[in-house]
């Protein structure tokens, strides 16, 4: 999972600024240590633009932005289909008011979007009409591959979660269980959260989820904890080192 997350990062950053596979890793684990006490580890934006040259940073923080997006995009793709489809399944009525205020509330967002395109974000000279520029340059080879390295790491992670859940001890092909892990995919990433409450949001998701499957409460928990340890506590362990030896670009 962090290989592959590492090789996207330098696939990414590769557009402008070539780099290495070790300051790739090095940037990713380091960023995600210090990123840990921001919401849904938004402060990743500037640890990562804190490695490269004042000049860069604006850049780098467009291309870590095209980064997350791609395997947000991902989440989507995977999610939207599985969860309608887990919906549909265990027959859970969804209240068609909230639907039309959700629908209402995207249109909305697309609308105000179009109106502001040109509008400055909070970073000076970064506008929606300025992102989408930025990515109509990035050639096509190199948007596929950084899609592809998305999708291969949701697939490897999603696949790691079923793995965990079936060695202690849940019934059902991965097939029968997807549905289940991709709609959790999609909850959790929708909803903020801190470095210590991401555990117990995905615990009390799951919960919910994995008991229309009949899934055993332990199992499902012990899951979560282990793929938290796995992809979030051990990594950032190791990017604590970089953290403490981090010495930023002066100029």
């Amino acid at each position: 999972n962090w290989l592959l997350e590492i090789t996207k990062w330098r696939t990414v950053v590769d557009v402008s600024y070539p780099i290495t596979f070790s300051e790739a890793a090095k940037q990713s684990l380091g960023s995600l240590t210090a990123s840990l006490i921001t919401p849904n580890r938004i402060g990743e934006y500037g640890a990562k633009a804190l490695y490269f040259n004042k000049d860069k940073r604006k850049k780098i923080v467009f291309l870590n932005f095209i980064h997350n997006s791609a395997q947000l995009v991902m989440t989507l793709v995977f999610g939207i289909p599985a969860f309608a489809y887990f919906l549909w399944k265990y027959s859970i009525a969804i209240a068609y008011e909230r639907i039309i205020v959700c629908s209402i509330a995207v249109v909305l967002l697309l609308v105000l979007g179009y109106f502001f395109r040109k509008k400055q974000l909070l970073i000076k000279g970064m506008s929606l009409a300025n992102i989408w520029h930025h990515v109509a340059t990035i050639s096509l080879q190199k948007k596929i591959t950084i899609l592809g390295l998305s999708v291969a790491r949701y697939v490897v992670f999603s696949s790691l979660f079923y793995i965990v859940l079936h060695f202690f001890g849940a019934a059902g092909s991965f097939l029968e269980l997807a549905p289940i892990i991709f709609s959790m995919y999609l909850l959790v990433s929708v909803v903020p959260s801190f470095f210590i409450l991401d555990v117990v949001i995905r615990g009390g998701v799951s919960l919910w989820l994995f008991s229309f499957a009949e899934i055993p409460e332990m199992a499902v928990l012990t899951t979560v904890f282990l793929m938290w340890l796995l992809n979030v506590v051990l990594p950032a362990l190791l990017g604590g080192y970089h953290v403490l030896t981090f010495k930023g670009q002066k100029s």
